[in-house]
């Protein structure tokens, strides 16, 4: 099967899934993520988001796939009549010195273009990438392999989610973080997330989702991933970014190795009609936004790793700003001055912004 026609099939298969009013990304991933059954390492990406759909779509238990061939090097057999799932094995090239390059030396590149010393064009003519397809079975469909042993999923507490909010903001710096209100923000002005009392969820997890998908947000700041993050409200750059914090969050959330609750599917499907109009305008925007997503869940839960030791280390310097506890004490210092009101409610802008500034947002 050509590239194309594979992509074809995948971007179909989300397409559908949100026709039908589901989220294709949050479909079946309470399940152990898909790995590979040779080399024992889990699929990311795009194809980890492929093999999920399939393993709900067929009903498969078994995380575990693999090609034809691993199947043959370890005396596995694949059943007779048994279909393959198409999925991308994705390299980056670069042209002039004619080599593939690893995850360090595409970031050498990247901070060339972030300083100036490249420009956005000569880094597309230069860096190139090679993306070949493959097929891969679930252990359902293979004879012969051992039996995989199921592990229980971890439910996270209040406590726990706090200690994974912390550990990423504090990795994060200067980013803010601020408590307050009914609403859940980035704004990319100012640099800062908000969101209300974590007893104004109806979950620990849900609070934990709406974080994340902030962060996500968050990391297209110049300072982090330099993504184009200040879009106006309905565009389709607004839905192309929520895309992207949508499926990142997602990914995020399986490799801290949450088992979410129900609850926090109802606040994500206000997106799917503008993300349907996207991708039936531009079906390879899917492709593109699995893959950026992918890099902006690796980049926080590094930066979750790194916290979590300082957390365990008791190194952990995390300050969180409560808005409605300024205001109190703005409008004690406004009613010791003549121009009390003026004073109280300039103070309190800069706390609660506007909407036309409020960019990236999720109301609840």
């Amino acid at each position: 099967m050509s590239t194309n026609k594979a992509r074809e099939e995948i971007i179909d298969m989300f397409k559908n899934a949100l026709k039908e009013n589901k989220i294709p990304w949050r479909q079946g991933w309470m399940i152990e993520l898909p790995e590979n059954a040779d080399t024992k390492k889990a699929y990311k990406g795009l194809n980890r988001m492929i093999l999920m759909l399939v393993s709900q779509s067929r009903n498969y238990k078994d995380n575990r796939f693999c090609t034809f061939k691993q199947a043959e090097k370890n005396g596995w057999k694949v059943k007779k009549g048994e279909k393959g799932i198409p999925i991308e094995f994705y390299s980056i090239y670069d042209v002039k010195e004619k080599k593939l390059l690893n995850s360090d030396e595409l970031c050498k590149f990247k901070e060339k273009v972030s300083k100036g010393e490249m420009t956005r064009e000569e880094y597309e003519e230069r860096i190139k990438p090679i993306i070949r397809v493959s097929h891969v079975f679930n252990a359902e469909q293979i004879e012969g392999i051992p039996v995989k042993e199921i592990i229980k999923h971890k439910t996270f507490e209040e406590k726990n989610v706090i200690e994974i909010r912390d550990a990423i903001i504090s990795e994060m710096k200067p980013l803010e973080f601020r408590t307050g209100g009914n609403s859940a923000f980035y704004n990319p002005i100012n640099d800062y997330i908000q969101l209300p009392d974590i007893y104004s969820f109806r979950s620990p997890e849900e609070y934990l989702s709406t974080f994340l998908h902030e962060t996500s947000h968050a990391t297209g700041h110049e300072s982090r991933l330099n993504r184009n993050i200040k879009n106006t409200f309905g565009s389709e750059d607004y839905a192309r970014e929520e895309l992207r914090a949508e499926i990142s969050s997602t990914f995020i959330y399986q490799d801290i190795g949450i088992e979410p609750n129900d609850d926090i599917d109802d606040n994500h499907k206000a997106y799917i009609q503008s993300w349907i109009e996207v991708l039936e305008k531009e079906p390879n925007e899917l492709i593109k936004a699995i893959r950026e997503s992918q890099d902006i869940a690796d980049y926080v839960v590094e930066k979750y790793n790194k916290g979590i030791e300082l957390i365990k280390n008791k190194e952990l310097e995390f300050k969180e700003i409560d808005i409605e506890k300024k205001i109190e004490e703005y409008k004690e210092l406004a009613q010791k001055t003549e121009n009390d009101l003026k004073l109280a409610y300039k103070k309190m802008d800069e706390l609660i912004p506007r909407e036309n500034i409020r960019v990236i947002s999720k109301t609840r």
